[in-house]
């Protein structure tokens, strides 16, 4: 465990989940990389999972020469993987790697959403060999609000003078 001998480690509940742990499965992961590598050679992709990923997520990643990253460190990770002349394959945060690829500049004729439910993920061929970023999509229903019950919060959580 990352942790020296003086700190303490707490894990309120055992039980607790991400939901973005849940948004993707090694079998997903598995047969996407699968499709991907029908069109590209694997030693020009490069997997990305965000933090909030299972271990075999993960050692996915870490077995295919790739890494994991945090919302800060995306872009900085991102660019690493750039530089080696390598296609992101990212996951499980759309908007995560939107961001970065914005940040970095990588053009967004060249970014491209697989859709994790879909068999094949929707690309083309083309799109595949041209993508420099294959992101896996966003979940419809992690970040839903429902917008009354969000005015309802912010009225009693958030203070506003009107200034």
């Amino acid at each position: 465990m990352l942790a020296s001998s003086d700190q303490t480690v707490m894990m309120p509940d055992l039980k607790a989940g991400c939901a973005l742990v849940n948004q993707i499965k090694l079998k997903q992961l598995e047969e996407t990389w699968e499709s991907l590598t029908k069109f590209r050679k694997e030693q020009d992709l490069i997997p990305i999972a965000y933090i909030n990923s299972s271990a075999d997520i993960k050692a996915f990643c870490g077995e295919h020469d790739g890494t994991v990253c945090t919302s800060s460190s995306s872009n900085k990770v991102f660019q690493w993987a750039m530089n080696q002349n390598k296609t992101i394959v990212f996951f499980p945060d759309e908007h995560i790697g939107r961001n970065a690829a914005n940040t970095i500049k990588i053009p967004r004729e060249n970014v491209f959403v697989w859709k994790r439910n879909v068999s094949g993920g929707t690309l083309t061929e083309e799109q595949i060999r041209r993508a420099q970023l294959i992101i896996w999509n966003a979940p419809e229903d992690v970040l839903r609000h429902d917008a009354a019950r969000l005015k309802v919060l912010i009225a009693r959580h958030v203070c506003y003078t009107g200034s």
